[in-house]
């Protein structure tokens, strides 16, 4: 699998104090941050350049950012969209394998593609794009070509095939999201967090600092 992520601009606001609320923007914080480099370690092995722009920062400097959007984690709606390239790369399910021996989820996903491709003799190539506001699989444009020399049609039910493979994909980042999620609103580690940093609260559950 190759995905040339391209960089987006939308930002994620973070409550000030522990709150279950749908968070959106884009793969940020501590946790959406481990689900990132997690999606991309495990495509990497596929995927040995990343186009991408550079971003402006206020310090002057630029830095990378992919096109990789999330909403969640409690509406109808919710979900992960990206943008990118896919053609195939040979050795890519071993090497998905390697970096996640016991995600059966993402070994499912990758035998798909792995199995249209084969029917297709490897020649598939895929755009996807995001479409409208929301963010979740859905909301990816997906578009397949065959790229033969001798204008080879695909084969019956390509096009879904592939699609459905990029969603499931999109699926299997938000699930690993989610699990990060709502292991830091647990209950043990909001706990943890106020101990930490010292937080008190009066018994109506306001912060004793904006009292």
């Amino acid at each position: 699998m190759l995905f040339l992520l391209s960089p987006c601009t939308r930002s994620t606001a973070y409550p000030t104090k522990p709150r279950k609320k749908p968070a959106t923007g884009i793969v940020r914080s501590t946790s959406t941050t481990t689900g990132m480099n997690l999606f991309m370690t495990i495509v990497r092995p596929s995927a040995p350049s990343w186009a991408s722009r550079s971003i402006p920062l206020c310090s002057g400097g630029t830095r990378q950012k992919p096109c990789i959007w999330f909403r969640g984690f409690c509406s109808q709606g919710d979900g992960v969209c990206f943008e990118g390239h896919y053609h195939y790369k040979k050795a890519a399910s071993r090497k998905i394998r390697e970096h996640a021996p016991q995600d059966s989820d993402l070994h499912a996903i990758v035998d798909d593609l792995q199995a249209v491709q084969r029917r297709n003799f490897y020649q598939l190539v895929a755009t996807i794009s995001h479409r409208g506001f929301y963010c979740h699989e859905y909301s990816m444009a997906i578009s397949v070509k065959r790229d033969s020399s001798s204008s080879q049609d695909m084969t019956a039910d390509t096009e879904e095939a592939v699609a459905e493979a990029l969603r499931d994909l999109a699926r299997w980042f938000y699930s690993r999201l989610e699990r990060e999620y709502d292991y830091r609103m647990s209950d043990a580690v909001v706990d943890e967090m106020l101990t930490a940093n010292e937080y008190t609260f009066t018994d109506s559950g306001l912060h004793i600092s904006w009292v």
